[in-house]
């Protein structure tokens, strides 16, 4: 289970650094954080994932 919870928040924190960084580089650092555009929803909804699961590997690893 900690090896599920660990990979699972691995990919998501990777998934949402690669849509930052596509953001950024498309349209800048002022564009990548407008809370209208879907794509930057989506990139604040897998780091939630990454911080829930994350969390939940700490706790069950300890």
């Amino acid at each position: 289970m900690e090896q599920i919870l660990f990979l699972i928040s691995m990919a998501s924190l990777g998934i949402s650094v690669i849509i930052f960084i596509a953001k950024v580089l498309s349209g800048g650092l002022g564009e990548a954080f407008k809370l209208s555009n879907k794509s930057t929803q989506t990139m604040f909804g897998i780091f939630l994932l990454y911080v829930i699961t994350f969390a939940g590997f700490l706790f069950i690893s300890n």
